[in-house]
C-alpha cells in the first residue's frame, strides 16, 4: 500500500493521462522475491532438488522447478499465483513419471486417470516408498490438476503454501529413492542389448524414448557405447528428435556448457558400416539447426565415410550453417579446418572452398581490444585453422585462394585500422616477404603470410601475374598493404610478366614511405635480372622494356624521371636511382640483388 500511496501522490505532477496510468501501474506492480538466506537447511534442500531434477530427469524439469520457486516466493503475490505454480508442478511430476518408466514400468491402461494412478502405484512399489508417509498420501489423494485449474470459469484458486511445502517433500522422497535405484536403468538396458535388434522390437522404443534428454545421459552413453551398427535400423526417431542445447550452470549464473550427444557419437561410430542410413539421419538432425558444436563435430567424423555426392550435399549445408554463426567455439574451427582437407581429398574443391571461406569469415562484433579484426573465434584457434585451410586450398587452386584471401585481408585491415588517414601497413607488417623482420604473430600477420604464399604460388604464368596484379592494384587507393602486395607480385613474377614488373617500377606511386621496402626489392630484382642477362650475353633482357637503355657510363638508365630527387654516387659520379640506398659498396645491408654485380651495373637516371 505504501507504493500505491506514493505513486498516487506523485500523479499530481503528471498531466498526461497515459503517463498517469503507466506511472501508477509501474508503482503498483513492483515484484520482489522474498530473500531466502543462503546456507540454510531450506535453501540447501531446494538446491538439492533442483540438482537432482537436472541430473536425473532433465533441464526442462529443472527450469520448471526454478520458475515455480520464484512464483511461490513472489511478493506481492500474483492473482493467479496458484494456477501458475501448480501448472509448473504438473509438468515436473509428469516428467518424473516418464523418467521412472525404466525403474517402475506400469501397465498400459486406457483411461487417463487410471493410468496416472497405476504409474503412481508402480513408483511407490518399486522405490519402496512408505504409503504411511503424509507426503506420499497427499500425492496419491490430491490431484495436481485440481489445484491448477479453476472451477466453472471462476476466479483462480488461492495459492496454499502448505500444499507447496508438501509437494517439495514428495519431490525430495521420490528423487532420493530414484537416485539410489538408478542402477536398475543400466540393468534394463543390458537386458535390451542382450537381445537381437529384431527381437527387441517395441521394447527398444519403450525404453529409449522414456530416457530424458539430459537426465539419463549416462544411460544413453551406456547403450550407445555397446550397440553395434545393427541397432541403427530399429532405433526409434525419438532418439534423434531432441538434440541437447546449452546446459546452464546452477552455481555459476550466466555460464553454460555444451553436453555431448551420445546419439550423434553413435552415428559417427557406425558411419563406416551404414553410410547411407547415417547420412539420412544426420541430415535430418542438421535441418533443425542445432547450436551444440559437438553434434556438428560428430557429423564431420561421420561425413568422412559418406559417398562423394552425399558428402558434397552435407558440406553445402554445414558451410551455410557455419557462415551465420556469431561465435565459433573452440572445437568448431579446428574440426571444420580438417573437414576442408577431407573434402579436398575427395576431389570436392568447390565444397572445400565454401567450408574454408565460412570458417575464415570475419564477424560483425568489435573485439574487446582495439586494432584487431572482428574474429568469431579465439585468435589462437583462428590462426591454427588458417594454417590448415590456406595451404590446402592453395595447393588446389592458388589463384582462387589468393582472391579469397585478398578480400579477407582487406576487410581485416579495414576493421583493425578504420582510419584511412593513419592506415599504414608498415605499423603491423614490416615486409611482405619472409625476411625475418616480421616479429609480430597476430591475426593480421598470419593472414598476410597466407596471402603472400598464395600469391607466390599463383604467379606461375603471365596471365596469372597480370590478374593478381590488377586485382591488388584496384584496392591500392585505399590500402597501402594491397599496393605493397602488388609490388611483391611484380617482383616475384618478373620472369613471366616483365611488362608488369617494369610498369610497377616506373609508377611513382610505388615509392612512398609505406611501400619503400617492397620498392627496394623490386629495383634490386630488376637490376639482378639485367645483370644476369648481360653476363649471359642477351641483348634484350627485358623484351618488352624499351624505356630502359644503357647510359654512357655503362649503367642502366631509366627514360622516365622519378618524382624524388636523385642522389649522386661517390664511386663513379653517376646519379643513382632515386629511392635506392647509397652505393652498394657502401651499403652493407643492401638487398641481395644490388650485390650481384659491380657498382657500375646499377640503375642510374
Amino acid at each position: 500500500m505504501d507504493r500505491i500511496c506514493d505513486a498516487t501522490k506523485s500523479l499530481a505532477n503528471v498531466t498526461d493521462r497515459s503517463n498517469q496510468l503507466r506511472t501508477l501501474d509501474r508503482c503498483i506492480w513492483t515484484p520482489t522475491l522474498r530473500v531466502v538466506p543462503h546456507n540454510t537447511p531450506a535453501q540447501r534442500r531446494l538446491m538439492r532438488i533442483e540438482g537432482q531434477l537436472q541430473r536425473l530427469v532433465g533441464e526442462g524439469a529443472a527450469a520448471m522447478f526454478r520458475d515455480a520457486r520464484r512464483l511461490a516466493d513472489l511478493e506481492p503475490a500474483l492473482e493467479a499465483q496458484g494456477t501458475l505454480v501448480w501448472h509448473c508442478a504438473r509438468e515436473i511430476e509428469s516428467a518424473i513419471r516418464a523418467a521412472l518408466q525404466l525403474v517402475a514400468p506400469a501397465e498400459d491402461v486406457a483411461e487417463g486417470a487410471s493410468q496416472h494412478a497405476a504409474e503412481i502405484a508402480s513408483i511407490i512399489q518399486e522405490l519402496d516408498l512408505s504409503e504411511s508417509s503424509a507426503a506420499i498420501a497427499w500425492w496419491k489423494t490430491r490431484p495436481l490438476p485440481a489445484l491448477a485449474h479453476r472451477a466453472n470459469l471462476g476466479p483462480p484458486r488461492p495459492f496454499a503454501p502448505a500444499d507447496w511445502q508438501t509437494f517439495l517433500n514428495v519431490l525430495d522422497l521420490i528423487l532420493g529413492a530414484f537416485e539410489v535405484r538408478y542402477a536398475r536403468m543400466i540393468t534394463a538396458l543390458d537386458d535390451l542389448l542382450a537381445m537381437t535388434p529384431m527381437r527387441a522390437g517395441r521394447r527398444t522404443k519403450k525404453l529409449l524414448c522414456n530416457l530424458p534428454p539430459t537426465g539419463q545421459a549416462n544411460a544413453l552413453r551406456h547403450f550407445f557405447e555397446r550397440a553395434d551398427a545393427a541397432w541403427l535400423r530399429v532405433l526409434p526417431n525419438c532418439i534423434f528428435d531432441d538434440p541437447p542445447g546449452r546446459e546452464f550452470a546452477i552455481d555459476q549464473p550466466g555460464y553454460f556448457r555444451w553436453p555431448q550427444w551420445h546419439a550423434s557419437r553413435y552415428l559417427a561410430k557406425v558411419a563406416k558400416h551404414e553410410p547411407d542410413r547415417v547420412y539420412a539421419k544426420a541430415m535430418k538432425v542438421i535441418e533443425t539447426q542445432p547450436e551444440n558444436p559437438w553434434i556438428h563435430i560428430d557429423f564431420i567424423a561421420a561425413a568422412a565415410h559418406f559417398p562423394r555426392a552425399k558428402k558434397a550435399a552435407w558440406a553445402a549445408v554445414e558451410a551455410a550453417w557455419v557462415s551465420v554463426q556469431p561465435v565459433l567455439y573452440v572445437p568448431l574451427s579446428r574440426d571444420f579446418a580438417k573437414a576442408t582437407e577431407m573434402l579436398i581429398a575427395a576431389d570436392l574443391s568447390d565444397e572445400a572452398f565454401a567450408v574454408g571461406q565460412a570458417v575464415l569469415a570475419l564477424g560483425d562484433t568489435p573485439p574487446q581490444r582495439s586494432r584487431e579484426p572482428y574474429l568469431r573465434a579465439d585468435g589462437h584457434d583462428y590462426g591454427r585453422a588458417l594454417e590448415v585451410i590456406a595451404p590446402a586450398l592453395t595447393e588446389v587452386d592458388p589463384r582462387r585462394t589468393a582472391t579469397l584471401l585478398i578480400d579477407l585481408v582487406d576487410m581485416a585491415d579495414e576493421q583493425a585500422n578504420p582510419d584511412t588517414r593513419t592506415r599504414w601497413s608498415t605499423n603491423w607488417r614490416s615486409s611482405i616477404a619472409d625476411d625475418g623482420t616480421n616479429d609480430s604473430r597476430d591475426t593480421l600477420d598470419k593472414l598476410a603470410d597466407a596471402l603472400r604464399d598464395a600469391l607466390e604460388a599463383a604467379t606461375t604464368d603471365r596471365s596469372a601475374v597480370e590478374a593478381m596484379h590488377e586485382s591488388l592494384s584496384r584496392r591500392a587507393a585505399t590500402s597501402s598493404f594491397m599496393r605493397r602486395c602488388a609490388i611483391h607480385v611484380a617482383t616475384v613474377g618478373r620472369e613471366f610478366a616483365p611488362t608488369v614488373t617494369l610498369a610497377t617500377a616506373l609508377d611513382p606511386d610505388a615509392y612512398t614511405h609505406d611501400t619503400w621496402t617492397e620498392a627496394q626489392r623490386l629495383i634490386a630484382a630488376i637490376g639482378e635480372r639485367l645483370h644476369r642477362a648481360e653476363v649471359e650475353g642477351s641483348s634484350r633482357p627485358f623484351a618488352q622494356a624499351p624505356s630502359i637503355r644503357r647510359s654512357r657510363t655503362n649503367s642502366w638508365r631509366c627514360s622516365t624521371a622519378s618524382r624524388q630527387e636523385p642522389r649522386r654516387s661517390r664511386s663513379s659520379g653517376s646519379r643513382c636511382f632515386a629511392h635506392t640506398p647509397t652505393c652498394p659498396r657502401q651499403a652493407r645491408s643492401a638487398p641481395t640483388g644490388w650485390l650481384a654485380g659491380p657498382c657500375r651495373r646499377r640503375f642510374a637516371i
